[in-house]
């Protein structure tokens, strides 16, 4: 639990790796091994909080910080509503922005309404969801939501753990 050292040691390997390849090779494993351990009992909640607020701390600044091109497309990141679990979609935003997407990243926990109005705010041609412990009926009834409000254009993508079991929408 010692916050300036876990991240000197992250900044030092974002370094090393590149953002990309850190949040990709460095981050996604880490969050896997964390959900891990805290699922075996092995790890506890506030070992875990601590290690998501450090690499939080480390990533948010990254995707602020990039420099994009007028007319880039828009891509909002978030997680929907009840799923409390955003790294992964941060990660993914930072993938997307690294590649020149102009990315509003909103965070964990969005409700449908509030989803639907960013999009039409800020003129987004794509919404990113992670899934990561959201029951699949759950998952299913705010994507159902989201496909039969936002319009055609609007690319919806989702990713994370959760979508292993979904069925695919129609």
């Amino acid at each position: 639990l010692d916050a300036p050292e876990a991240g000197r040691l992250l900044t030092r390997l974002m370094s090393e790796y590149g953002q990309i390849e850190f949040a990709r090779n460095i981050i996604l494993p880490l969050l896997f091994e964390i959900g891990r351990r805290w699922r075996l009992g092995d790890l506890s909640v506030s070992v875990e909080h601590f290690a998501t607020e450090v690499i939080r701390s480390i990533l948010v600044p990254v995707v602020a910080s990039f420099d994009v091109e007028v007319g880039a497309p828009r891509v909002i990141f978030a997680t929907p509503s009840g799923e409390p679990h955003d790294l992964g979609t941060l990660v993914s935003g930072i993938v997307a922005g690294k590649t020149g997407a102009q990315v509003v990243f909103l965070g964990a926990d969005v409700p449908v309404d509030d989803l639907v109005q960013a999009v039409a705010n800020t003129g987004a041609s794509a919404l990113v969801l992670g899934i990561v412990t959201l029951s699949n009926e759950a998952s299913e009834r705010s994507l159902r939501d989201l496909r039969d409000r936002l319009p055609e254009d609007i690319g919806v993508l989702i990713g994370g753990a959760g979508i292993a079991g979904l069925a695919p929408l129609k």
